[in-house]
C-alpha cells in the first residue's frame, strides 16, 4: 500500500469492522488489535442503511447527532460513519465503516 491517500490497492480495504460474535476487529479479512480511535463529532453520521444488489447501499442520515430520523422500512438497519482507527504500529490504520448492524 502506498502513502498516497488517493492511490490504493483494490484488494486492500481501508475499512474497519467489529465482529460481534468474535468480539474483535477486522480490517478486510485480517483480524487486528485496534486499541485507539479518533472520532470527529463534526463529521459523524448516524441513521439507517440498506443494501440492494441492483443499486448498492442506500442511506438515510440524521441532520445532526441529536435529531433522530424514522426508520424508512424494515429492510433498513442502523448505520453510522464515525471514526478512524489507529493501530499501535500504524500498519493497519483505517476508517470505520458500518454499513448495517448485522446483529439484527
Amino acid at each position: 500500500m502506498t502513502d498516497n491517500p488517493f492511490v490504493f490497492d483494490s484488494e486492500d480495504t481501508p475499512y474497519l469492522k467489529h465482529h460481534f460474535q468474535e468480539k474483535c476487529w477486522y480490517r478486510g479479512k485480517e483480524r487486528i488489535d485496534a486499541n485507539y480511535f479518533m472520532i470527529d463529532p463534526a463529521t459523524m453520521l448516524m441513521g439507517w442503511g440498506k443494501y440492494n444488489a441492483g443499486e448498492g447501499f442506500s442511506y438515510i442520515w440524521q441532520k445532526d447527532l441529536f435529531s433522530p430520523v424514522a426508520r424508512p422500512d424494515e429492510e433498513y438497519k442502523k448505520a453510522e460513519d464515525l471514526a478512524y482507527c489507529i493501530t499501535e504500529d500504524h500498519a493497519h490504520d483505517c476508517a470505520w465503516e458500518d454499513r448495517y448492524d448485522e446483529r439484527d
